[in-house]
């Protein structure tokens, strides 16, 4: 005979294998969210390394801009020294676009020409600085003694167009002094395929250039 008192109820119920407690539960959601934002961290600062590393030409360039171009809109720019003393010029840059429908349109085409040259345009819309057959002479610097050659009006950081490859270069926009320009008999850079001229400023390479007067001038 089996005699039940109530000192049972001082006992907890065993807990078996397919019972969890409430701590139990919560643990792995916060393991996986835990998980997410370290895989979603790692996703970004992969995204940010490709893109500097792909782009770094660019933030190099950037970097030296607006770290170290004081100029303003108006100042004088000068050919370097250096090139002044060896009597080279300067090259100026201008815009090329990919030539459109309406370019082709505007020339005086049959119908048929027309339809031909279309056909054969290129998708791209990016534009390029290109070698213009303007420069800057110094040998007409040397004649005026002085290496001014025209006014800062900005800069850009511009893919150039060279020989069918493409370099990333930082320019100055320039108002040139005509006094000093110079042109070529023949175009010794042709213009890439399916591109004509922009509408445009002229610009000049930054490593041409001094924001002073050469000193074999100011003697």
């Amino acid at each position: 005979m089996f005699i039940f008192t109530n000192k049972i109820s001082k006992y907890k119920p065993m807990q078996t294998a397919t019972q969890v407690t409430p701590e139990q539960v919560k643990k792995p959601k916060s393991r996986k969210k835990s998980t997410i934002i370290i895989s979603v961290t790692g996703i970004v600062l992969l995204i940010i390394a490709a893109t500097a590393f792909y782009n770094w030409d660019y933030l190099q360039l950037y970097y030296w801009n607006a770290r170290y171009n004081k100029l303003n809109p108006g100042n004088k720019l000068y050919e370097r020294p250096d090139w002044v003393k060896d009597t080279l010029d300067v090259d100026l840059f201008r815009l090329i676009r990919p030539i459109t429908d309406k370019d082709i349109d505007d020339q005086q085409l049959t119908e048929l020409e027309k339809d031909i040259a279309k056909k054969v345009l290129i998708s791209s819309t990016k534009t390029y600085l290109h070698r213009t057959s303007w420069h800057i002479s110094a040998d007409k610097l040397i004649k005026l003694k002085s290496a001014y050659i025209g006014t800062y009006q900005g800069s850009d950081i511009m893919d150039d167009f060279i020989s069918g490859k493409t370099f990333t270069g930082l320019y100055f926009i320039i108002n040139p002094n005509e006094k000093v320009l110079g042109k070529d008999k023949y175009e010794f850079h042709k213009l890439p395929k399916g591109y004509t001229w922009a509408n445009g400023p002229f610009y000049v390479n930054i490593y041409d250039i001094s924001e002073k007067e050469s000193p074999e001038f100011k003697k």
